[in-house]
């Protein structure tokens, strides 16, 4: 890869790190992570606050936080989505590499 295509583009790099920031609670990640494991389906919010046994008023906020993303959201569920594909791929990687040792 040359030095020219691994310059972030500056534009690119704030608009994730508000998608990041939108995300920066463990409830949010786990929100965003059940949203996903829901779709196409989706999920309700009853069913989210009882996922995360947490109180109405406090998911609340935390899926107003979400929202303020508005059209960001499918960028943050792209974002996600790759972040977990690229997990998956060094993991099937790892596991490849590894050596039966009673081979």
């Amino acid at each position: 890869m040359s030095q020219a295509s691994r310059k972030a583009n500056p534009e690119q790099v704030t608009k994730f790190a508000d998608m990041f920031s939108a995300m920066g609670t463990e409830a949010r990640l786990r929100i965003v992570q059940l949203l996903l494991t829901a779709h196409p389906e989706g999920l309700v919010v009853s069913e989210i606050q009882e996922e995360l046994d947490i109180p109405n008023s406090t998911l609340s906020h935390h899926l107003e936080k979400l929202k303020a993303e508005g059209d960001q959201g499918e960028d943050v569920a792209m974002l996600v989505r790759f972040i977990e594909e690229s997990h998956a791929a060094r993991q099937h990687q790892h596991d490849e590499e590894a050596v039966d040792p009673f081979e």
